[in-house]
């Protein structure tokens, strides 16, 4: 069992990546790694095996949610995650009260931290860190295993404490709980109270998400005649960061009414063409199905070749052949702002990585992002570029009104004087009502930025204002993508230049 935490700096409403990682041993050892100084935020292996083995537990208040931002962030896997919330509402004691690390500690220790919002919320990424951040650090890695270890004794309570009891106990007592993050529902309903913003769990940026209208091949898609129905069935969305258990590539054939190989497709697609009596079964192994129209276009270059090949259900990275993602190479948020041309029917980008590449691929992709940023001046979204911006006046009104309708006998007099003076400016009146507090306490207090432009957009349309800009900029993802990942089991004919012969045409 180790005590886990991690530290991060947040600027101007942005969260930084994961400073620094904390792991506390029983025995009151602490290590605390410095990630953001360490090269390209590589942690040794033998730490990396350590997060990832599921028999070692990490605990901690909103650990789950710490391991989200490592896998994030850097690509770490964490593994065996014990949120100490989980235990602590088992007990009556402690089902009531607040049920942060400092409550926790103070309660069940009967220790009491140091949480100086000084330190808490200090420079974690300086060249060098104060000997109050070392010691809040480790103190909160420190404190989380110490807990854990009393709610153990409780549990054990006047048993034989050997090695084998020991081992049962923290398994029955951890039954259900490993790697499930904490929510209001475990304790009823009641206010959460974990320490900062860790209880929100986090998601994966939009490196899950991927469109749904890519086939195997650029040819699949064939128009039948115009008489014909030929809209296919819209496939289920898929949302978030889904494992595929499935194959991904069927390699299916769909021939040209004389034969010619027009494309691989997957099995969905040959039986639609069969229901719509649009062709033929020709052959079951491999499942082949010839068209009875002409398709209204057939392999015709070089890059065409490519949806003909067999490809192989594996990782390209490293060759694994289960539990596989699907990775966009030029990230989604970008391409769907392309010209059609460039995008549609085109599944070349699209490749197969297991969870673990994938995992790291999203760190490494994240520093380029980073480099477009600055390069394009197209903030990802902070206050300088959000959809909404918080209004000032709107807030103050608001918070004004609700706390007039609430304790308006306990207010002093000249705080309750400030107070209604707020309400009176956003009005621009000279008097207050009942009616005019119960409008204001419920006041939208975000307005629509009218100058917001998504980062993708702001790139993509500079892009567009650069002789060539899309494909060089599609060019240094794929290459991105080689240089980064340095994949083995591409499929034939995959190529950085994939589609740019018929664009210069």
């Amino acid at each position: 069992v180790l005590g886990f935490d991690c530290e991060w700096v947040t600027r101007g409403g942005t969260t930084r990546p994961v400073s620094l990682l904390q792991l506390a041993s029983r025995t009151g050892e602490c290590g605390l790694f410095r990630v953001c100084r360490l090269n390209d935020g590589t942690i040794p292996r033998c730490v990396r095996d350590l997060l990832a083995n599921k028999n070692v537990l990490k605990v901690g208040v909103a650990c789950w949610e710490d391991s989200r931002r490592l896998e994030r962030d850097y690509g770490i896997t964490v593994r065996g995650c014990v949120d100490l919330r989980h235990l602590a509402i088992r007990h009556k004691s402690l089902q009531s009260g607040k049920l942060g690390l400092q409550a926790l500690a103070e309660q069940v220790l009967g220790v009491k931290m140091d949480k100086s919002r000084t330190v808490r919320c200090s420079n974690w990424e300086a060249s060098k860190l104060s000997e109050e951040q070392i010691t809040y650090a480790a103190n909160d890695a420190l404190v989380s295993v110490d807990i854990f270890t009393t709610f153990l004794e409780w549990k054990l309570q006047q048993n034989d404490k050997s090695e084998k009891n020991l081992r049962s106990a923290v398994k029955a007592m951890c039954q259900g709980l490993v790697d499930v993050p904490f929510s209001d529902s475990h304790r009823g309903g009641r206010k959460r109270t974990a320490r900062n913003n860790k209880t929100r769990p986090l998601q994966h940026q939009n490196e899950g998400k991927v469109p749904q209208n890519h086939n195997e091949g650029s040819f699949s898609n064939v128009e039948a005649p115009q008489h014909q129905e030929n809209k296919a069935p819209t496939p289920r969305k898929v949302k978030g960061y889904t494992v595929r258990r499935s194959p991904f590539y069927h390699n299916c054939q769909l021939l040209a009414p004389d034969g010619t190989l027009l494309s691989t497709i997957d099995r969905k697609k040959v039986q639609w063409y069969l229901q719509k009596e649009l062709g033929e079964l020709v052959s079951e192994d491999p499942l082949t199905v010839q068209l009875k129209f002409e398709p209204s276009g057939r392999p015709s270059s070089q890059d065409d070749q490519y949806y003909l090949s067999v490809k192989d259900n594996v990782c390209v990275v490293c060759g694994r052949t289960e539990s596989y993602i699907r990775k966009n190479v030029v990230p989604h948020d970008y391409r769907r702002h392309f010209p059609r041309e460039m995008k549609d029917h085109l599944s070349h980008d699209i490749l197969l990585l297991c969870t673990v590449c994938h995992q790291q691929t999203g760190h490494h992709d994240n520093r380029l992002r980073n480099e477009i940023v600055r390069e394009f001046n197209a903030p990802l979204g902070s206050e300088d570029n959000a959809k909404f911006l918080e209004d000032p006046a709107r807030r103050k009104a608001r918070t004004a009104a609700k706390a007039l309708l609430r304790d308006d006998n306990k207010i002093p007099a000249e705080r309750k004087l400030e107070l209604e003076t707020h309400v009176k400016e956003f009005y621009s009146t000279e008097e207050v009502t009942t009616a005019m507090l119960m409008e204001a306490a419920t006041l939208e207090t975000r307005i629509e930025n009218e100058n917001f432009v998504p980062h993708a957009e702001k790139v993509v349309r500079s892009l567009l204002e650069r002789r060539d800009g899309l494909m060089l900029f599609e060019k240094r993802w794929r290459r991105h993508f080689l240089d980064s990942m340095k994949p083995r089991y591409l499929p034939p004919l995959w190529s950085v230049d994939h589609n740019h012969g018929k664009l210069e045409r």
